[in-house]
């Protein structure tokens, strides 16, 4: 059973450290399915469906939020719950894998020095492109600070 307070523990210190290893050895493919991809899929579809709520942008991006955010959790619960029940090891390893698809450290280190290396070697537009896949605003008006600020 997952103690109470996770970070604690032992068993929360174990999961923690090997999903920070096998983040840091591993990083993320961009080719291999990933849990966070599918959530950026239900917030592409999550938008459309709250756009249409009469309501302010503000109580629709609350909405949006609340749903991904509670859909999340509940998957990710109901998973580790039957999980648990069943067979520890099978709970500890998809908590390990759990929190590995969440960190990305290595992933964002590696988007954030190639902002970098288009900045210095290509040049404004290079690096605005290269920005582009770590945030979801408009980065054609950026400058060099906005770019590197936007990246880190």
């Amino acid at each position: 059973m997952v103690p109470n307070f996770f970070i604690s523990s032992a068993w929360g210190i174990t999961i923690i450290g090997a999903a920070c290893a096998l983040d840091l050895m591993l990083g993320d493919h961009e080719r291999l399915p990933h849990p966070v991809r599918l959530i950026g899929k239900m917030i592409e579809l999550g938008e459309e469906f709250c756009r249409r709520i009469p309501a302010g942008q503000v109580t629709q991006g609350a909405f949006l939020v609340f749903f991904v955010v509670s859909a999340t959790y509940a998957a990710v619960d109901l998973a580790l719950h039957l999980l648990e029940s069943t067979a520890s090891w099978a709970a500890w390893l998809f908590s390990v894998l759990a929190i590995y698809f969440s960190i990305s450290l290595k992933c964002l280190a590696d988007e954030a020095m190639a902002v970098k290396q288009a900045l210095d070697e290509q040049g404004i537009d290079a690096a605005r492109k290269q920005v582009s896949r770590l945030v979801g605003r408009d980065t054609s008006v950026l400058d060099e600070q906005g770019v590197a600020m936007a990246a880190i």
